[in-house]
């Protein structure tokens, strides 16, 4: 394919940033806050506010850090620039595996959320078959090029946005403020807060996805971290609108329930506002499904490219996309997903999170106080202070994690430590 045509297939402004709102917008909002009205009542507003701003501060500093970058890789690239190979590796070997986790995660959901909705789905064959069906499609959309992922990623993204944006603009002229009081509920710890906060962070993570695959990204040190804020911006905001809406309708029947803007939306739209919001969560998730699609080959095709894995999955296909990583990392999703056994390893994900999050934060502290490394197009004001502040608060959230799931985490450095050894060896063969 000629350079000037896959440059114009590759992601604008507009394509990245709805990129960005389908990478983060999955099926966290549809679900969580009815959780976090139980373990905070209405202070859930307070708690996605807090999550948005750290969110915010994270956002912000790898908004510098992809500034100063053009190629694959996100924080395991900036981690390696940053502190060196090791390092950079177990942070690149941590994002390629979550992410295929995450992806088959997501595709056993979207199963089983279309098994409850269509009963005839439900059958075990069908949920075997499924998997199968989604997986195959997407590395087929894949392996056609950028192009079809774009077009599938932003049709996915606005349908989504409808049903929720729909919700807000309904559910304003139902609003009851006499519901939001207290704001705080006098039985609310610090505990409590931080449990909640650890929650609802769920449906804020993913918009650090978008950094693994700048190369297929137009002018991407301009405008990935324009697209990193604007998604972070247009997140919050709905996401803020939906807690209080919902809280203001709801209140105490928030409790309990497993579905609650489904159960808001029928309260005030009956059936139809119901089935808006059943289809909004299923186009939510495959909406996500399709954007793990593509980042995470991209992961694997990264640390090939910096000669962390074997080359020839850094190589491109004649549509410009690393072929052998996608077939790859497919391959590796479906058989977890069929095994059944991902349940635990997902509770993985949550807290390695931040072995991407803490090491690219500190990258950024790194090069503004060293005058190292490639000069960035973005600088954040106020020098390290703001991601200072974002060390502090992902350092506190993480105190606040069960801890089985700062084991899991662990593990899984300690098993991406053993790779990067067994990787170099084989290497040098």
């Amino acid at each position: 394919m000629h350079n000037s045509t896959v440059e114009k297939h590759k992601f604008g402004l507009f394509a990245l940033i709805l990129f960005g709102i389908n990478g983060i917008i999955g099926t966290g909002i549809f679900l969580l806050p009815g959780q976090v009205y139980q373990l905070v009542g209405n202070a859930g507003i307070l708690v996605a506010i807090l999550d948005a701003l750290l969110v915010l501060t994270i956002a912000l500093s790898f908004a510098e850090a992809s500034s100063r970058f053009h190629e694959n890789g996100g924080a395991f690239l900036y981690t390696k620039s940053a502190f060196g190979e090791f390092p950079g590796y177990l942070v690149g070997f941590m994002t390629y595996v979550i992410r295929i986790i995450a992806w088959s995660a997501m595709v056993a959901g979207l199963s089983t959320v279309l098994g409850v909705t269509f009963p005839v789905l439900n059958s075990t064959l069908w949920q075997k078959l499924i998997p199968v069906i989604l997986i195959v499609a997407l590395t087929i959309l894949n392996l056609a090029g950028v192009q079809f992922v774009k077009v599938a990623n932003s049709i996915a993204t606005i349908a989504k946005l409808i049903p929720l944006i729909l919700f807000i603009a309904i559910g304003i002229f139902f609003f009851n403020a006499d519901n939001l009081t207290p704001l705080v509920p006098a039985h609310t710890t610090v505990a409590h807060f931080g449990t909640a906060a650890v929650t609802l962070l769920y449906a804020f993570t993913g918009f650090e996805t978008m950094t693994i695959a700048a190369e297929d990204y137009r002018n991407p040190a301009k405008n990935l971290p324009r697209a990193l804020i604007s998604a972070i911006v247009i997140v919050a905001i709905i996401y803020v609108s939906i807690i209080t809406i919902t809280n203001s309708i709801l209140s105490q029947d928030l409790i309990g329930q497993q579905a609650p803007l489904q159960v808001a939306f029928g309260k005030i739209a009956g059936n139809l506002g119901m089935s808006l919001i059943a289809a909004g969560s299923i186009i939510s998730m495959l909406g996500i499904v399709i954007h793990a699609s593509f980042e995470s080959p991209r992961s694997g095709q990264s640390m090939a490219q910096q000669g962390a894995l074997p080359k020839p999955l850094a190589t491109l296909n004649h549509n410009g996309v690393p072929a052998r990583a996608i077939i790859i990392t497919s391959i590796l999703t479906l058989l977890l997903t069929l095994s059944g056994q991902f349940e635990t390893l997902a509770q993985l994900s949550v807290v390695a999170r931040f072995a991407q999050y803490i090491p690219t934060i500190l990258a950024v502290i790194y090069f503004q106080l060293s005058k190292k490394g490639p000069a960035a197009s973005i600088k954040l004001p106020l020098g390290p202070v703001i991601p200072m502040i974002a060390v502090v608060l992902s350092v506190w959230l993480l105190t606040q994690a069960e801890p089985a799931l700062l084991l899991f985490g662990l593990f899984g450095l300690l098993v991406a430590a053993a790779s990067y050894f067994i990787t170099k060896a084989l290497l040098k063969k």
